[in-house]
């Protein structure tokens, strides 16, 4: 019978090469230099805790959107009334009425005073070139054709600004 030697470990072969080690490069960490005085918190409750409530965030709310209600219908029409020359409509009180009974509509934000307003902007700027850049005559017509323009109510706005809310 043969006898067994003991097992001997494993030597490296000329064969496999040895795999290099590769050491990571370490960059210096620079730190800022900071020369001012350190910045102390803020206490986070009292910051914006009531912004809903300041009367001055409330206004400014309120004029931006009566300003962006105005400013979309504007461009909105504008886009529309590229397709009309005003040449070939000077002082149609059909399309006068329409816009009248559109903008009687569309402006529902605001108080009495400041929906008089923004009506009367958006009318003076999208008829002027069918007048002839003339307000008084736009006036005048816009005061001939008062009695056929439908005038909105507190209910209709109110239904108008739900359903703009839930969709």
């Amino acid at each position: 019978m043969k006898r067994l030697s003991p097992p001997q470990t494993p030597r490296e072969t000329e064969h496999e090469p040895k795999t290099p080690v590769v050491q990571p490069v370490v960059q210096p960490v620079v730190q800022p230099v900071v020369t001012s005085q350190p910045i102390h918190e803020l206490p986070k409750g009292e910051l914006y805790k009531n912004l809903k409530k300041l009367n001055s965030f409330k206004k400014v709310k309120r004029g931006y959107k009566l300003e962006q209600q105005r400013d979309l219908f504007i461009s909105d029409l504008k886009q529309l009334f590229l397709h009309i020359k005003p040449s070939d409509h000077q002082f149609d009180t059909e399309i006068l009425v329409e816009l009248l009974n559109a903008v009687e509509e569309y402006v529902i934000y605001g108080s009495k005073q400041e929906r008089d307003e923004s009506k009367a902007l958006i009318v003076s700027e999208l008829m002027l070139p069918f007048f002839g850049e003339n307000e008084q005559i736009l006036s005048s017509f816009i005061s001939t054709v008062s009695s056929r323009v439908k005038k909105s109510n507190m209910f209709k706005r109110v239904c108008k600004q739900l359903f703009r809310f839930f969709f």
